[in-house]
């Protein structure tokens, strides 16, 4: 894998809010992806009580692609173990960023994690 933080730079366009929800529908996307026949229908949650905007599934989508393009290979194809290795990589991009934004409140990161998992 060769995909980098500096890869998804156009997240710094958004706000850290927009960036953390798109980057964590990605994520789910990528997590989720046997259940998934189109990208760009998404990826429906029993339960949730919305889905993601609209912007936040284009920052989503856009991660995909980029990631897609890196591997040569749609996220859909993905090997378990090709999975999880971007499921770390998302992962990680959402603490930086909700470091850098929120700081080390567990308050708040629970807040966000809330939020983010009613939504999503």
């Amino acid at each position: 894998m060769s995909v980098s933080g500096d890869t998804f730079k156009f997240l710094s366009e958004n706000t850290p809010e927009k960036a953390i929800a798109g980057i964590y529908y990605a994520l789910r996307l990528i997590r989720h992806r046997s259940k998934i026949l189109s990208l760009t229908e998404g990826l429906y949650v029993q339960d949730s009580q919305s889905e993601p905007a609209s912007d936040e599934r284009q920052i989503a989508l856009v991660i995909i692609k980029e990631i897609e393009k890196t591997e040569g290979l749609p996220v859909l194809k993905f090997s378990e173990s090709k999975a999880e290795e971007y499921s770390l990589l998302l992962s990680k991009l959402i603490e930086e960023r909700s470091k850098r934004t929120y700081g080390r409140n567990r308050g708040k990161g629970q807040e966000l994690l809330a939020q983010l998992r009613a939504i999503y």
